[in-house]
C-alpha cells in the first residue's frame, strides 16, 4: 500500500484539514447549510475553530470562506483527477466559548482590516495566524498600528496604489523573520522583531 496519509479515513477531522492545508488539494466540505466544492485550506485558526478555503465552483478565486469546524459533516479530498477520499463526519461539539482576550484580539484584527481596506480602496482581505494570539498584546498592538500605518502612506499615491491593488488580494498576519513577503496574490506581513512602519513600508514597496 502506498504511503498516503489521505488513504487512512479514520482520523480526526483536524488532521484532515492539516493533511488539505499542506497539500493544497481540492476540497468538497459539506455543512448543515451548505456545500462547497473545489475550494482550497488556505489557514486553520484552532483558537475559533475555523477553517479558512479560498474559491471553489460558483465562486472567484479571490473569494474566502470561514468555516467552523463544528458545521462540517463531510469532506472529500480530491487527490488527482481520478481518485478521491471521502471522510464523513457527525456534528462535533462547538468550541469553547471565547475568552475576553480573544474577543479583545478579534475586535483589534477587525478594526486593522477596516483600516487597511480604507486606505488600499477595495475589500482586501485580512487572516491572522493563531500563534499572534500568544504574542504580547502591547507589542502585537504596536506592530498592527506600524502595519496599518504603512500600508497608509504605501497607498497614499496614486501609482504605488493601483499597484498594491494589482498584486494584493489578502494579506496574512504571522510570526516570523521577514517583514514581509509576497506569495501569489497573499502579503505575508511577520512580527519580526524591532521592524517600524517606515522599514515595513520599504519592504512592501520593494514588493510591488
Amino acid at each position: 500500500m502506498p504511503d498516503d496519509p489521505l488513504l487512512l479515513p479514520a482520523r480526526p477531522l483536524e488532521d484532515i484539514l492539516d493533511i488539505a492545508l499542506r497539500e493544497a488539494v481540492p476540497l468538497f466540505i459539506a455543512t448543515a447549510n451548505q456545500n462547497i466544492t473545489g475550494c482550497r485550506a488556505i489557514a486553520i485558526d484552532r483558537q475559533s475553530g475555523v477553517v479558512v478555503c479560498r474559491a471553489g465552483a460558483g465562486f472567484l478565486d479571490e473569494d474566502i470562506h470561514y468555516i467552523r469546524i463544528a458545521t462540517i459533516t463531510g469532506i472529500t479530498v480530491r487527490v488527482t483527477p481520478a481518485a478521491a477520499h471521502h471522510f464523513s463526519f457527525g456534528l462535533m461539539p462547538p468550541p469553547p466559548e471565547e475568552s475576553a482576550a480573544q474577543q479583545e484580539f478579534d475586535r483589534l484584527v477587525a478594526a486593522l482590516r477596516d483600516q487597511l481596506r480604507q486606505s488600499a480602496g477595495y475589500q482586501l482581505s485580512l487572516i491572522a495566524r493563531p500563534e499572534l494570539f500568544d504574542l504580547d498584546p502591547v507589542s502585537r498592538a504596536a506592530w498592527f498600528k506600524d502595519i496599518a500605518d504603512a500600508v497608509g502612506v504605501v497607498c497614499a499615491l496614486e501609482p504605488v496604489r493601483k499597484k498594491f491593488q494589482s498584486n494584493v488580494d489578502q494579506i496574512m498576519l504571522r510570526a516570523g523573520d521577514n517583514p514581509a513577503r509576497l506569495g501569489g496574490s497573499t502579503l505575508f506581513l511577520e512580527s519580526a522583531p524591532g521592524i517600524t512602519a517606515e522599514l515595513l513600508k520599504n519592504a512592501i514597496e520593494v514588493l510591488l
